[in-house]
């Protein structure tokens, strides 16, 4: 399984890096693969919520299946992007 950089990240003043606590950098956002500034800082920033957006995925696959709900529309589709992110296809 691929684990991404633990703990909290941030995004600097301009949007043009994702950062971890101690300040290192973990991805640069390059204005080359957007059409606007408006989407570089949308890219930056859906970059910058990425661990807490997995995290809340996986919160949401662990609540139905608790619940028995396993088969709802999502379903699949959260726990295939999930794989895909720890390193699977």
């Amino acid at each position: 399984m691929s684990k991404h950089t633990a703990g909290k990240w941030f995004l600097n003043t301009n949007l043009t890096q994702i950062l971890n606590e101690d300040g290192h950098t973990i991805a640069n956002v390059s204005p080359m693969g957007a059409r606007t500034a408006e989407d570089r800082d949308a890219n930056a920033r859906i970059l910058h919520a990425a661990p807490e957006l997995l995290e809340a995925l996986k919160d949401a696959i662990e609540t139905a299946e608790f619940e028995k709900h396993p088969f709802r529309p999502w379903h699949k589709k959260a726990k295939d992007v999930i794989a895909r992110i720890q390193g699977g296809e």
